[in-house]
């Protein structure tokens, strides 16, 4: 039979074990249990990647972000003759808002005008043109911008091409059905905003009406009045050519003015 001296001396060398067992000595793990491995957190980066609509930020919107639906003539040759007939004319390349005879009324809203290489038929494939700004830039690279006559007496066309560029919200004729083309409203009216672009023959045609209007009666803003287009076919050179008629069309109020104004970035 243990005496009282014994008992506790047991009791003491037991709670020592257990206290050793419990903490191991500095720079020891215990052998009991093997660390846990630690749960790296996501790094901001990889957050920001998997919710960006959560992160308050967003890059620069660029020109190159944007895209117009396209507004055109349909010539006599070429890709849109063998879909729709000449003349008429389109939105977003499969709305036709007109036959050409039928104007087809349009505010601009904004406007520039460039000089744009030519590349001869077949040559420089995969090249996109240059496009300049002023005529000193032409000549400084040798271009022409006018038809001349060469040495041989041979007539040759212009290096560079006057341009045209043009935004203008187009009205939704009352006679066509088609709305989904037409997402802008105004006062009970249906519009579209779209880009035209006059070189060439439809430049030669179109493009004086429009800047007489800008430097005259619609100089203070170029969104107070409209234009009327119309098409028709043209003996040029003694070929048949589909070309613009644009005449003026009536002033705009200025609510709707003020409404333009909203959306011109």
């Amino acid at each position: 039979m243990k005496t009282d001296t014994e008992t506790k001396k047991q009791n003491t060398t037991m709670s020592e074990t257990k206290a050793n067992v419990a903490r191991p000595k500095k720079g020891e793990q215990s052998k009991t249990k093997e660390a846990e491995p630690v749960q790296e957190l996501a790094s901001t980066a990889d957050t920001e990647l998997a919710t960006p609509w959560t992160s308050g930020r967003s890059a620069e919107v660029e020109a190159t972000d944007l895209q117009l639906p396209r507004m055109n003539i349909v010539a006599k040759v070429g890709p849109l003759s063998e879909e729709f007939p000449p003349q008429s004319i389109i939105i977003d390349g499969d709305a036709v808002i007109s036959d050409g005879k039928v104007p087809v009324n349009m505010t601009v809203i904004q406007w520039n005008k460039s000089y744009v290489e030519h590349i001869p038929w077949g040559e420089g494939e995969g090249k996109r043109p240059e496009v300049l700004y002023s005529t000193e830039e032409v000549y400084a690279r040798g271009g022409t911008l006018d038809w001349y006559t060469d040495e041989d007496g041979n007539r040759q066309r212009p290096t560079w091409d006057r341009t045209l560029n043009l935004q203008v919200l187009v009205k939704k004729p009352d006679e066509m059905e088609d709305t989904a083309h037409f997402p802008f409203e105004f006062d009970g009216g249906l519009y579209a905003l779209c880009a035209w672009t006059l070189t060439r023959t439809a430049y030669s045609r179109a493009a004086k009406k429009f800047f007489t209007a800008f430097g005259h009666q619609l100089k203070g803003n170029v969104a107070s009045g409209t234009f009327n287009l119309t098409t028709h076919v043209a003996d040029i050179a003694g070929n048949k050519v589909v070309v613009p008629e644009v005449r003026y069309g009536p002033r705009n109020s200025e609510e709707f003015v003020e409404w333009v104004s909203e959306m011109t970035p």
